[in-house]
C-alpha cells in the first residue's frame, strides 16, 4: 500500500493592524477622476454624433435639391413654350403632348410637378424658395418669349438637432425655341 504523506501548512495569525486598505478619501478621489474621464468621453462621442447627424442632414438636402433641379431640367429641355408668372415662383410649360405642366412650391414647402391638373408629384421637401427666370442674352426676366434659357434657383432648409441647415442649387436649361 502506498504511503500517503500529509503535509500541514502552518497557520499564520493575521494582524489586522498590518493590513493596508484604501481610505474613503482615496476611493472618492479615484471615483472623481473616473467620472471626469467618463464625462470627457461622453462629450467627445456626443459631439461626434452631432456632427455626423448634421452632415447627413446636409447631404440629404443637397441630394434632394440636385435631384429636383435635374428632374426640372430634363422636362424644361423639351419644353416648346413656357410662361413664368410675375415673381418667378412657378413655371408653366408645354411639351409635345403635355400641355400645362407646372412646377411650384405648395403650402407644405414641397416643390411639386403638376400635370394633368390636380395630379401632383413631389420633387423636393423642405423648400424655402424657388425662382425661375428666362434668359435673354445676359438679362434674366420673367418674360419668356424668345428666351435662350431658363434659370432655376432652388433653396432648401431643414433643422437637425437644433442646427439650421440650408442649401441653394442653381440650374440653367437651354431651350429648344420651336
Amino acid at each position: 500500500m502506498p504511503e500517503v504523506l500529509l503535509c500541514r501548512l502552518p497557520l499564520r495569525i493575521i494582524n489586522m493592524k498590518s493590513l493596508r486598505a484604501f481610505s474613503l478619501v482615496e476611493v472618492l478621489v479615484v471615483m472623481f477622476i473616473f467620472s471626469l474621464l467618463l464625462g470627457g468621453i461622453f462629450m467627445v462621442l456626443n459631439t461626434g454624433e452631432l456632427i455626423f447627424n448634421v452632415d447627413v442632414g446636409l447631404i440629404n438636402l443637397q441630394r434632394q435639391a440636385r435631384q429636383a433641379i435635374e428632374a426640372m431640367t430634363k422636362e424644361l429641355r423639351n419644353a416648346r413654350s413656357q410662361s413664368i408668372p410675375s415673381g418667378g415662383a412657378s413655371i408653366t410649360f408645354n411639351k409635345a403632348l403635355d400641355i400645362g405642366v407646372m412646377f411650384y412650391v405648395n403650402g407644405s414647402n414641397q416643390l411639386v410637378r403638376e400635370f394633368p391638373a390636380g395630379s401632383i408629384k413631389v420633387l423636393c421637401n423642405n423648400v424655402t424658395n424657388v425662382n425661375f427666370c428666362c434668359h435673354h442674352d445676359t438679362i434674366c426676366d420673367t418674360v419668356c418669349s424668345a428666351a435662350d434659357s431658363v434659370q432655376i434657383q432652388l433653396n432648401v432648409s431643414d433643422t437637425v438637432r437644433n442646427k439650421n441647415l440650408s442649401f441653394s442649387a442653381k440650374g440653367r436649361v437651354s431651350l429648344r425655341n420651336e
